[in-house]
């Protein structure tokens, strides 16, 4: 997929410049009120080397400053400072962000994942961005994005989870056959367990990993629930959690044997979505809970990544997936230029730099415009259709409480 992606960066630079220079962003008279805004967002490493601006954005954070700069080329009374956060700080980033927020240095613009922003949605920070956005330009993202109190953020990229399979590892040992067919990609529990029995060979194949230590990619491992009947929430209800019910009992003894047997490193509690990320690098993982940007890394490595469901016990064949994505919100203020500055810069986000972004991380378009910007590879059309068929489960994600149930 790597080279066919690539093949659409030279046609998304020229996009991008003639987004910037041919007046389809909006440029604001000199003369208006000068007006300072702050850009907060997460310092992603694969947001490096934006093609076209390879040397200004070598290093992880600095596509924040290449956008804020864009942006005040077109907007001379705006003025843009940037603060980057550390992905991998606790709390995946929202502790940094809090003591920013109660030493009183508050954001205009925030991008980062919509699990994390759902915090502030929650604690009544993020403005609404209903009225602010027309019908015509809501219509362009896919159906359910813009729906009844989901207006409070523009989103950016939509990734889906699934379970990546080390296709290499297994052809190389033998048992292909242990496998979901490329038909189905579906699997029961035993079946994944025995694969996974099958491939384990500690320090240089574990089987799968486990990692807990804050909540970054937690729902990489949460949806191994999903295939045992379990859910975070049901029927919309937000009121309660309905994990602690047999069927998430029966979840946690899966994890529970998957440390008992050492198919995966030890303590994961100690471990983050960073270490899974260097394991699978380095071709040390044999089937692990996943996403897009996997097969990135593997492609770059030599080895082939297979996108399948997660497993599922009898009665609950079919499990549905979790999606969540990238998204760009805007804090409420009280200074009316500040915010229609900084509602104008987020929507060039997403027209501009969204497509961009969205092949650098993997992740699937979320306007119909920008449909043809990000091609997708046989995998992920296979993702796709999953989820076509299977639905889409509700984890609770438009609920403004869904951050305290997930810290």
């Amino acid at each position: 997929m790597i080279t066919k992606r690539r093949g659409f960066f030279m046609f998304l630079v020229c996009f991008i410049a003639a987004m910037l220079t041919t007046g389809a962003v909006t440029r604001v008279d000199a003369a208006d009120k000068r007006v300072t805004i702050k850009l907060f967002g997460m310092g992603y490493t694969q947001l490096t080397n934006f093609p076209g601006y390879e040397s200004r954005t070598q290093n992880a954070g600095d596509f924040l400053h290449l956008m804020a700069e864009k942006f005040m080329e077109t907007h001379p009374n705006v003025k843009v400072e940037v603060e980057m956060l550390n992905p991998n700080a606790s709390g995946g980033g929202t502790s940094q962000l809090d003591v920013e927020i109660a030493a009183g240095n508050i954001p205009n613009i925030v991008t980062d994942n919509v699990m994390r922003l759902s915090k502030y949605y929650g604690e009544d920070l993020i403005e609404d961005l209903d009225s602010h956005l027309s019908d015509e330009y809501k219509k362009d993202f896919l159906p359910g994005l813009f729906s009844p109190g989901n207006t409070w953020r523009i989103p950016l990229g939509l990734s889906a989870h699934f379970v990546v399979v080390n296709r290499t590892a297994f052809e190389k040992a033998g048992k292909l056959n242990l496998l979901p067919s490329s038909e189905s990609r579906e699997w029961t529990v035993d079946q994944f367990m025995e694969a996974a029995r099958a491939i384990n060979n500690p320090p240089e194949m574990n089987a799968t990993m486990l990692f807990a230590k804050n909540q970054s990619g937690d729902l990489s491992w949460m949806s191994f629930f999903w295939g045992f009947g379990a859910r975070l929430f049901k029927n919309g209800d937000y009121t309660k959690t309905t994990l602690n019910s047999p069927e998430g009992e029966a979840a946690l003894k899966f994890f529970k044997n998957i440390l008992d047997q050492g198919l995966c490193p030890p303590s994961p509690s100690s471990l983050v979505d960073d270490d899974m990320w260097a394991y699978w690098e380095q071709n040390k993982i044999g089937v692990v809970g996943g996403y897009e940007v996997l097969k990135e890394f593997s492609d770059k490595q030599g080895f082939d990544a297979y996108f399948v469901n997660y497993p599922s016990t009898p009665g609950n064949e079919n499990p549905p997936l979790a999606t969540m994505g990238e998204s760009v919100v805007v804090f409420k203020t009280d200074d009316k230029a500040q915010l229609e500055a900084s509602i104008e810069f987020a929507k060039e986000i997403s027209e501009i730099w969204g497509p961009l972004m969205q092949v650098l991380r993997g992740d699937y378009p979320v306007r119909s415009s920008q449909t043809a910007k990000v091609p997708l590879g046989p995998e992920s059309q296979a993702v796709l259709k999953l989820i076509e068929k299977n639905g889409l489960v509700d984890f609770g994600l438009s609920s403004p409480k869904y951050y305290l149930v997930r810290e």
